[in-house]
C-alpha cells in the first residue's frame, strides 16, 4: 500500500493470459502462498469476432469461452471450498 493505494500482494496470470482452463487455474491455485492476496489476470468472456478482426495484435489468441468456463468450473468451486480459499475484490483489500 502506497499513498494509500491497496494492492495485492501479487498478480499472475499474465503469462497464461487467454489460455487459461480450469486445469491451469488451479495449478495457478495451488501456488498462491497462504495469506496473500493474488489477484490472477483472466479475460473471460464470449467469443467477439468483432474484437479478433479489430484488434489482432491483442486477442488473435484469446480464448474467453476457455477462461468463462474455468471460472465456472465445479472443480474450481470444490478445490475452493475445500481449501478455505477467500475471494475477495478490491474494495476489501
Amino acid at each position: 500500500e502506497k499513498n494509500n493505494i491497496k494492492t495485492p500482494d501479487g498478480v499472475i496470470g499474465l503469462q497464461f493470459s487467454g489460455k487459461i482452463s480450469d486445469s491451469v487455474l488451479l495449478e495457478i491455485l495451488r501456488h498462491i502462498p497462504e495469506n496473500k492476496t493474488t489477484e490472477i489476470v483472466m479475460h473471460p468472456g464470449y467469443e467477439s469476432l468483432t474484437l479478433r478482426k479489430n484488434l489482432p495484435w491483442a486477442y488473435s489468441v484469446f480464448n474467453w469461452d476457455m477462461e468463462r468456463n474455468a471460472l465456472l468450473s465445479p472443480r474450481l468451486k470444490e478445490y475452493i471450498e475445500l481449501n478455505n480459499i477467500q475471494l475477495v475484490g478490491f474494495t476489501e483489500l
